[in-house]
């Protein structure tokens, strides 16, 4: 059983296959969408748990794709992170500021990645019990 269903809505085809790749092997089942418009029809369908999203992307960027999740009854309560290399130089600009449940910046590594996943997705498998005598 998964630990949950992320969708990847990212426009580079690698990035989103490495993250496909790195969420798999860590037991996540991974959707990925190349535009913002295809995106908002998939978390509308698919109902994930959490969506990784790009900002910039062509056909819909991922500003209004949030905004259109966020619109949706069926999709309103899912997490959604931004993920993205813009800097905002001001705090008022910043993804979280502006409707995002969360944000990280690429290059996005591995332990990066698992730390901002784990914020949103509580771990499936029980701590270690301590032994009992």
């Amino acid at each position: 059983m998964p630990k949950g269903r992320i969708l990847v809505v990212e426009d580079n085809a690698l990035v989103r296959e490495c993250y496909a790749q790195v969420l798999g092997a860590l037991g996540y089942e991974v959707a990925g969408a190349p535009n913002g418009a295809v995106g908002v029809e998939m978390a509308a369908e698919l109902l994930p748990d959490l969506v990784l999203m790009d900002l910039r992307m062509p056909v819909m960027d991922g500003w209004t794709a949030k905004d259109r999740l966020r619109a949706d009854p069926r999709t309103a309560g899912i997490p959604v992170v931004a993920v993205t290399s813009a800097y905002f130089a001001r705090p008022e600009d910043s993804p979280e500021n502006r409707g995002f449940d969360g944000y990280v910046r690429k290059p996005v590594g591995v332990y990066e990645m698992l730390q901002i996943v784990g914020r949103f997705l509580p771990a499936t498998t029980p701590a270690p019990q301590a032994a009992v005598e």
